[in-house]
This record gives C-alpha cells, sequence and structure tokens, in this order.
C-alpha cells in the first residue's frame, strides 16, 4: 500500500512537470518556433538596439528573412560573403550576407538560407568588410514559400545588412569580386 501511493505522489508530480515547456527554441513574429539560436556575441560585434532594423530583416513563416534575429554594431572589419545573380547588378551589394565562406552546391545553399530560385540565379560570389559602426542583424533562416517549391526554416545564420545601392548608402567595404559560384 505504501509502494502504491509513492507511485501515486510521484507520477502526479511527474505530470506537472509535464505540463512545463522545455523548448527554449527562440520564436519567430508569428509565434512559431526557429530552428535554431542567435549567438549573444560574436567576433568583430558588440549587442546593440534597434527595433526598425530588425523589423526589415525579421519575417513571418514562409516569407524568408530570419526567424529571430539580435542586432549588432560593427566594432571591426569583419570579412563577409554574398552569393548573388551577376545578371543583375544591384544585387552585387545586396542586404543579405554570409559570415563564412560558402560552400557546397547551389541547390544545397539554397536550402540552407531559404533562397528561391527565382529571386536569384546564385552564380557569383562577392566578399566584403562590414564598415564599423555600422548596424546589422544576424538572424536564423527562416522558411521561404517559392512558385515551385518551399524551404523549411534552418539553423543557418544570415547576415542583414541595410545596403540601398539606388542611394549608395553601403555599410560593407574593400569588396573583392571572387568569381564565378559555385567553383
Amino acid at each position: 500500500m505504501r509502494y502504491t501511493g509513492y507511485l501515486m505522489v510521484a507520477s502526479i508530480l511527474l505530470g506537472g512537470c509535464s505540463a512545463l515547456s522545455l523548448d527554449s527554441s527562440p520564436k519567430g513574429l508569428d509565434g512559431v518556433a526557429c530552428v535554431g539560436s542567435v549567438p549573444a556575441n560574436y567576433p568583430g560585434l558588440v549587442p546593440d538596439t534597434n527595433a526598425e532594423l530588425l523589423a526589415e530583416a525579421q519575417e513571418a513563416t514562409g516569407e524568408a528573412g530570419v526567424c529571430s534575429g539580435q542586432i549588432f554594431k560593427v566594432v571591426e572589419p569583419i570579412k563577409v560573403y554574398r552569393v548573388y545573380d551577376q545578371d543583375r547588378g544591384a544585387s552585387y551589394d545586396g542586404r543579405w550576407w554570409a559570415l563564412s565562406v560558402p560552400a557546397g552546391s547551389r541547390e544545397q545553399y539554397r536550402k540552407d538560407y531559404a533562397i528561391c530560385p527565382e529571386w536569384s540565379d546564385l552564380d557569383a560570389l562577392v566578399s566584403c568588410k562590414l564598415t564599423p559602426g555600422a548596424q546589422v542583424v544576424i538572424g536564423v533562416t527562416q522558411s521561404a514559400r517559392c512558385q515551385t517549391e518551399t524551404y523549411p526554416k534552418t539553423d543557418k545564420l544570415q547576415l542583414y545588412v541595410a545596403n540601398n545601392a539606388w542611394t549608395e548608402t553601403l555599410f560593407v567595404e574593400d569588396c573583392t569580386d571572387e568569381g564565378e559560384w559555385p567553383r
């Protein structure tokens, strides 16, 4: 009888714990969980705030962009990379960048970063340095609904830089054309 009592108490206690959420994944704008997390710190950057800039980068499920993100201020030049469509001139110094050298196939890169085929051929690579003083967003990849396919959320970190080639407002410098991609 005593053993049964202990089992009942244990199951009540454990049952209460099951109601607690152990999911610490950040949530997107629409409350849907993101995949992965954004680092609290990154070399050459310091955490900062700018709700307007974060709103430019963060999108709801299926809309691409970042699922969750963090604002950082650039305190020293950091080399970043952009795979772009060489037939679209303004694409060279666009807004979406990678923190590490892109590797692998074009198809895998599309999946990793949720880039629809109709948006870019992803056939050229440029590297630049972030301009000290600029604010940027680092975030995990949001899902994208494309014309012919859908890409899921991923834990891949994207870098949003508020470049605007039309107004010549750029937050990257010392750029190098790295040629065709993938190599």
